[in-house]
């Protein structure tokens, strides 16, 4: 089915999982408990895509669709051997699909707009082509593709835009200078899309920490990832009205 045409009602919005399928099934399950009838993911979804986590999450959603964006953490020579269906989205199963870097849609008259992408802070820590990849940074063809698009309501990135003082989990001298200064201008890379599309509300993943804060009018929230609460890691969305709301704890 073509995305456009999906219109789902209630979401649940997810932040980082990093393909931990214990966690990740659960905040299906407790998504699905809250209403949700599509989950949307930023970033960091599903690392490696192995069988047994894209299968057994499947088991879980049902019939519910999950979509979502790449993260830093994720393996893009699997993800990126699945081809794009007629629609511009990226089937991974039948019920999981990715949204790549500049995809837009539009739900309920309200147009959405898909940024994944970051740079990894602790790319010393990782092997190339093993646990990191050169392609998880943001490219100026992606930043145009996504510029392009116009004004939209609904942002989705992984990385949060330059100008937020966004929270980090991590204390100031975690990691190499060099690669905090890359992270900081990958920020302006996607505060440049921010600037461009102008949208009302822009969710993110990435630092691992739960925030809100406006950044020239546009609501922005971080959500939490795999070592949280569910309250912390993901958040609900009335699709028609973009009005915003908590998850209960278990």
């Amino acid at each position: 089915m073509n995305i456009d045409q999906l219109a789902p009602q209630r979401l649940a919005i997810a932040g980082d999982w990093h393909g931990r399928l214990e966690f990740a099934a659960d905040a299906v399950r407790h998504a699905k408990q809250a209403g949700a009838d599509a989950i949307i993911h930023l970033g960091d979804f599903g690392y490696q895509f192995e069988f047994s986590y894209l299968y057994t999450l499947g088991l879980v959603l049902g019939d519910t669709p999950l979509f979502f964006i790449d993260g830093n953490h994720e393996n893009f020579d699997v993800l990126l051997q699945h081809p794009l269906a007629a629609d511009g989205t990226r089937p991974l199963t039948s019920h999981i699909t990715h949204l790549p870097r500049g995809f837009s849609w539009q739900w309920h008259g309200h147009r959405w707009l898909a940024l994944g992408g970051a740079h990894s802070v602790d790319r010393e820590q990782r092997q190339t082509g093993v646990s990191w990849w050169p392609e998880e940074r943001i490219t100026r063809e992606d930043i145009e593709r996504a510029s392009s698009v116009g004004a939209v309501e609904v942002m989705l990135s992984h990385d949060s835009p330059a100008g937020v003082d966004t929270p980090s989990s991590y204390p100031p001298g975690t990691f190499p200078a060099e690669d905090e200064a890359i992270a900081a201008e990958h920020r302006t890379r996607v505060r440049e899309v921010v600037d461009a599309v102008k949208p009302s509300i822009l969710f993110h993943g990435h630092f691992h920490t739960r925030y809100e804060a406006l950044l020239n009018g546009a609501r922005v929230i971080g959500l939490a990832h795999d070592r949280s609460t569910f309250t912390e890691n993901l958040i609900l969305l009335d699709a028609v009205t973009l009005e915003t709301a908590e998850l209960p704890e278990h």
